[in-house]
This record gives structure tokens, C-alpha cells and sequence, in this order.
């Protein structure tokens, strides 16, 4: 017997902390008196996750259930009496079984009884055999779970295999980065500089695992987050303005964003895009309640972490900018290679990364996503073929990638429409 707790202790040690809980659950294993296997239940409940807060409201002193209102209590006497549920059943100790509550057609008075009006529950270190051995257990699972506790799901019985461990598994792809995505987030944000002007000056950084969500819950909920974001940023630029008391600055939000899969971090994902000044804070506590409501559970405040640029000019803003870039590109495929055709070599290649340069790679495990990488839609191939507008690496100038050249050209567009404009304005004052 020493041998089997030893092997269950070193079991679960192995598994990670935030899944202890729901393995302790399935294993049906809370009767034993280890004071080892006692340090490993408490530390188990600790957490806001649903398998923990069941594991400490199971684990916690059993509760009796009051038949009727107390006689101490006004106006119990005018109280009518309510039969007992018969389809409720008690726990009796001598029988060692489960029985119906006794009811007037049992031939019992229909008065409420006197003395002692508790109802013996069932310690848990036989529900927990009872449950995992009984077919109807899922019937019987949601009366020991109190009134004020809501899970996010149906009502499950926890000892029962999930859903998602019987369900086929997502292909997994190896957490590296295409060409084609470094190439999409590169040609996105020269193309906001080019277009509007537009430099992404703000870092977000969402560590999924450290609010126990998996890759594709995160993917999803970034993805709504995202749609909500770009909402929330045009409040008070649209012809028609709310009265607010204290209107914020808004405006049309760009943005990219990559998934990573660190080992010593877990799944996580950043964002970069463009927001005022004054409008990152209100932002940043926004972002915060929203993700806690999207995830359906309280979000760390280390989960969530939003890095500003703080870059006095327009070149150092560009070059903090790239520099991000470089660091989000750090998982392109290390084998991968760009192939153009020079007009005096003819056809040419090089490694993506003597190109990008981008920072070191590291090792990370494999994902079930199709998807690592993407922008917003303004600034998209769609807007792009629609100002036919071509980057620096569409074109093969890759000594240009960074040079921030896509500001130069929109401040001489703007000069050049603004001298327009002036020109038009003149040529309307003159006497025809």
C-alpha cells in the first residue's frame, strides 16, 4: 500500500499545478491520510480556476440542510409547511445507502418534525467513489454543488473524462514563423506610415497560459478583442458626437499581431498598433475588463502588460517601431529563403533571416493553430491593392526595409495636396 501512495504522490507531482485539481478530481483519490498527498490537495484548491473552486468547496466542513424554517425565527407559526422533495435522496449510515426522504405517503404526519431538522450529508470521501462508480452520477452531481456557485458551462460531473480530452486533437504546426506572415505584419505597417502617417507607438503583451486558456480560446478571444478595440478607439470621431462629459481623443485603429509559445512562458500573444497620448491608460484599464469578461475569469494583472514607445521624434518613433517588428519576427522558419530577380544577376536567394534581421530565435513547442499571424483589415492586401501601393520588399530594395523612407513620401504627399488646395482656393479669388 506504501508503494501505490508513493507512486500516486509522485504522480502528482509531476503534473503541472494548474491541472492538479482536475486530475485529483477524476482520480477519485481523496481518502487517503499522507501527509504528503494532504500538501498536494491544499495546494491544488488554491486558484480561481473551476476545478479548484470545486475542489475547495467539496473538500470543505459538510453543511446541514435545514428542512423548514427555524422556530426562534418570526412569524414561523403563520409559515405553511412544505413537504420535503421526494425525488431528493439522504444518505443512511446503517443501510450504507441512498434513500428517499420519508413523506406523509409513507405514511408519516405531514408536521413539521421536532428536535433536530437537519438532514445527514454524505462525507466526500465516499461521493467521490459514488460518483466515479454510478452510472446516473451526473444526475447526481449538481445537488452537492451550492446554490451561489455558477460554472461557465453546463453542469458536468468533474469525475467524468472531458469533452476535449475524447475529441479528436488539432493538427499541431511548429511554432515557427512563414515568410508569407513576416512579410503580411512587414507590409501592413509600411503601409500605414505611407498611407496615413501612422506609427505603431504602443506594445501589448497577453500571456493566455497564466489565465489557464488554451491556445485556440486565446486565439478566439484575441480576435473579438481586437474587433471590440477598433470600436472602442472611433468613439467621438464619427459626424455625430456623444455628450460625454470628458470626451477622450479616438480615432481608426491599426494594428498586427503574432502568437508565440515560449516554454518558460506558455502560450502568449503581442499586438502592436497605434493609439494618442492620452488615451493609452483609459485604454489599458479597458483592455483589462474587457479580457476578464471575454475569459470569464478574474485576469492577472502580469498577464496583461501594455509598453509605450516614448520616442521624442518622428525618426525615433519609426525606429522603435521597426525595431518591435524585428523582435515579433524572431520565430521566422530558420530554413526559410527570399527568392527575386535581379535585372543584371538574374535570379537571386538569401536566407529570410540575413534579411529581416530579426532577433535570436529560441525553441518553442508546437501549436494547434493555422494561423500565427495577421493585421487589421485598413491596412490589409485588400487597402493595399486598392492604393496599389508596393513595399519595400514587394519591390526587392531589402537595404531599405527600415529606413522609414514611407514617412518621407507621405509628408510630401500631404505638402503637395496642401499646395493644391492653396493654388485652387487663389485661382477662386481672381476676377475671371
Amino acid at each position: 500500500m506504501s508503494g501505490e501512495k508513493d507512486n500516486l504522490v509522485a504522480w502528482l507531482e509531476s503534473i503541472p499545478a494548474r491541472d492538479r485539481a482536475r486530475s485529483l478530481l477524476q482520480a477519485c483519490v481523496l481518502d487517503h491520510n499522507d501527509s504528503r498527498f494532504k500538501d498536494l490537495i491544499g495546494g491544488a484548491t488554491v486558484g480561481r480556476s473551476e476545478h479548484a473552486r470545486i475542489l475547495a468547496a467539496l473538500l470543505s466542513p459538510p453543511k446541514p440542510l435545514t428542512l423548514g424554517r427555524p422556530p426562534d425565527r418570526p412569524g414561523f407559526r403563520r409559515m405553511k409547511y412544505r413537504r420535503p422533495n421526494p425525488n431528493l435522496k439522504v444518505y443512511d449510515e446503517s443501510t450504507d445507502d441512498w434513500v428517499d426522504i420519508p413523506t406523509e405517503r409513507s405514511g408519516l404526519s405531514s408536521k413539521p418534525p421536532t428536535g433536530d431538522r437537519s438532514v445527514p450529508v454524505t462525507p466526500y470521501d465516499q461521493l467521490g467513489q459514488y460518483l466515479k462508480n454510478n452510472p446516473c452520477g451526473h444526475e447526481v452531481w449538481p445537488h452537492f454543488i451550492g446554490p451561489s456557485y455558477r460554472l461557465r458551462g453546463p453542469m458536468v460531473n468533474p469525475f467524468w473524462p472531458s469533452v476535449t480530452e475524447t475529441a479528436p486533437a488539432r493538427p499541431l504546426r511548429a511554432a515557427y514563423l512563414t515568410t508569407k506572415e513576416v512579410r503580411k505584419v512587414y507590409n501592413a505597417m509600411s503601409y500605414a506610415m505611407w498611407k496615413d502617417g501612422v506609427v505603431m507607438n504602443t506594445h501589448i503583451i497577453i500571456v493566455w497560459s497564466m489565465v489557464g486558456l488554451s491556445e485556440a480560446e486565446g486565439d478566439a478571444i484575441l480576435r473579438d478583442y481586437l474587433h471590440k478595440a477598433q470600436k472602442f478607439s472611433e468613439v467621438g470621431t464619427k459626424p455625430r458626437r456623444r455628450r460625454v462629459a470628458k470626451p477622450r481623443e479616438g480615432g481608426e485603429l491599426r494594428y498586427v499581431w503574432v502568437h508565440e509559445n515560449a516554454p518558460n512562458r506558455g502560450f502568449h500573444s503581442h499586438v502592436l498598433l497605434r493609439l494618442p497620448r492620452s488615451a493609452q491608460k483609459e485604454f489599458e484599464m479597458w483592455s483589462r475588463k474587457s479580457l476578464a469578461a471575454k475569459a470569464g475569469k478574474p485576469f492577472p494583472w502580469k498577464a496583461f502588460r501594455l509598453a509605450r514607445s516614448y520616442a521624442k521624434t518622428e525618426e525615433g518613433a519609426v525606429k522603435r517601431a521597426w525595431s518591435w517588428f524585428r523582435y515579433l519576427s524572431k520565430q521566422l522558419q530558420p530554413e526559410a529563403k527570399i527568392h527575386w530577380n535581379d535585372s543584371e544577376a538574374g535570379i537571386q536567394e538569401a536566407f529570410a533571416r540575413d534579411v529581416v534581421k530579426p532577433w535570436p530565435i529560441r525553441k518553442s513547442p508546437p501549436l494547434p493553430l493555422k494561423t500565427l499571424a495577421d493585421v487589421s483589415q485598413n491596412i490589409g492586401i485588400g487597402a493595399q491593392r486598392k492604393d496599389q501601393y508596393v513595399s519595400s520588399w514587394g519591390a526587392c530594395q531589402f537595404d531599405q526595409l527600415y529606413s522609414g523612407h514611407e514617412m518621407l513620401e507621405w509628408q510630401q504627399r500631404v505638402e503637395y495636396e496642401r499646395w493644391r488646395k492653396e493654388r485652387y482656393e487663389l485661382i477662386e479669388t481672381l476676377p475671371v
